[in-house]
């Protein structure tokens, strides 16, 4: 990986997954979304914005952290529709749907998609549901 770049200029890269087939789990800030994000990373090469915990990503990337939105904007994100992103990876995500209103479970491939992605239904009814 790129060790030449150091602190929050990290943040600003896009994710490298690299030549290699490990297929191992990471993460990266994804500087348009402003949060951090799932990829596949192959194992080898890649780049600074590269890291093995979500916490280590949020940890160097956090002053480049969205500003909050009021209540009723962040209910914006819930009216995208389900993206199962661009790489071949298999995660349990959920998404919220608009037609439903309910939470649901989908495969997330790891990398890129939308806002409209949790790591737990709990998270995905908290945001989104508006009872």
């Amino acid at each position: 990986m790129d060790q030449q770049i150091q602190g929050n200029n990290v943040c600003d890269l896009d994710f490298e997954a690299g030549p290699c087939k490990e297929y191992t789990s990471r993460f990266y800030y994804n500087s348009k979304a402003k949060r951090c994000d799932l990829f596949i990373y192959g194992g080898c090469e890649g780049n600074g914005n590269n890291f093995r915990l979500l916490k280590e990503c949020k940890d160097t990337c956090k002053k480049q952290k969205a500003p909050e939105r009021e209540d009723n904007s962040s209910n914006d994100i819930c009216v995208l529709p389900k993206d199962v992103g661009d790489c071949r990876g298999s995660f349990k995500k959920y998404y919220f749907n608009a037609s439903s209103k309910q939470c649901q479970q989908f495969i997330f491939g790891g990398c890129n998609g939308n806002a409209n992605n949790f790591e737990s239904v709990n998270e995905c009814e908290q945001k989104c549901n508006q009872k």
